[in-house]
């Protein structure tokens, strides 16, 4: 169905004796003028189904009206826009795993967390392996632990208020192999016939090789609050 209305697509459904009034047809132009700015402006309305669209400052109101408290207002438009999207997400479980999950993933999709008895800490503790592969922003562990303090329960404590940083990459592993094609040569006096040669015994070879890279993580922060 076409979206695009005209004064003569409303003068269409006029009688005709209408339709045939200059009136009425002047009338039919400005009303199609006026219904057509109001069909531009319905997309407007489509918030939460277009949040991927959404301008910076409309995402900044969305997060005071759906009282995001864990809104980073200095973070870049993607991550913004995952925390709307995702805000109803970590209301609806608030003060669980899954809250955290989703809030963290915001920032560094594919964070995780473990419980306590997933690894055999004191009850109620919990520690996060923060996924930084893909993070959407520059981020501080002050960052991590306050959108945590936000969403967590009050009685769960971050294990020695460490973060775990994992970064994940694809291992390539190439495959090569060869064959060699013998014959072997007709010997002998006919109607005797065989064959000269044969091979038996033989070892299929395998070799590999390896490599690695050294890598030292830089101490920043005071001397007192020193951290890699």
């Amino acid at each position: 169905m076409s979206k695009i209305i005209t004064s003569t697509s409303l003068v269409s459904v006029f009688p005709n004796s209408l339709a045939r009034d200059p009136d009425k047809e002047a009338l039919a132009k400005s009303a199609s003028q006026e219904l057509q700015s109001l069909i531009e402006d319905n997309d407007r309305l489509a918030i939460y189904t277009a949040i991927n669209k959404l301008p910076e400052d409309l995402c900044d109101v969305l997060a005071d009206d759906f009282k995001v408290d864990w809104y980073l207002a200095n973070g870049t438009l993607e991550t913004k826009r995952a925390q709307i999207a995702s805000c109803f997400d970590v209301h609806r479980h608030l003060g669980t795993k899954a809250a955290l999950v989703y809030a963290l993933s915001d920032i560094c999709p594919g964070t995780d967390i473990e419980e306590w008895f997933e690894y055999g800490g004191k009850p109620y503790y919990f520690r996060i392996i923060l996924d930084v592969t893909n993070q959407r922003l520059p981020i501080s562990h002050d960052i991590v632990t306050g959108i945590v303090n936000v969403v967590k329960s009050l009685r769960s404590v971050l294990e020695d208020e460490s973060i775990i940083y994992r970064c994940q990459n694809r291992l390539l592993i190439g495959l090569s192999c060869g064959y060699a094609v013998f014959s072997a040569r007709l010997c002998g006096t006919y109607p005797s016939a065989a064959v000269q040669g044969d091979i038996d015994n033989q070892s299929l070879n395998i070799g590999s090789a390896e490599g690695s890279a050294a890598f030292v993580a830089r101490t920043c922060g005071t001397p007192l609050g020193a951290v890699n």
